[in-house]
């Protein structure tokens, strides 16, 4: 496998994590009684919970996509 192959792979992963972000945060923002209304179906918690619980884990994922996607991506950028 070459570095641009590689480049272009994490240029793409990026762009489509960063675009899940985007939804995520679209959902949590302007359809939250809906997304309450489906989590707590599920899972019995209150909504401030689900908010808590939500901003947790869009902040990790945003770090794994950081760490794994773009970092690779910048460092191959730099060296090609």
């Amino acid at each position: 496998m070459d570095l641009e192959l590689l480049k272009d792979f994490f240029m793409w992963s990026t762009i489509i994590n960063y675009a899940v972000l985007f939804l995520w945060a679209l959902l949590i923002r302007f359809a939250k009684n809906f997304f309450y209304q489906q989590q707590s179906s599920w899972f019995p918690m209150s909504q401030d919970d689900l908010i808590i619980c939500n901003y947790k884990l869009y902040g990790a994922y945003k770090l794994i996509v950081i760490v794994f996607n773009l970092v690779p991506f910048v460092v191959l950028s730099i060296l090609l």
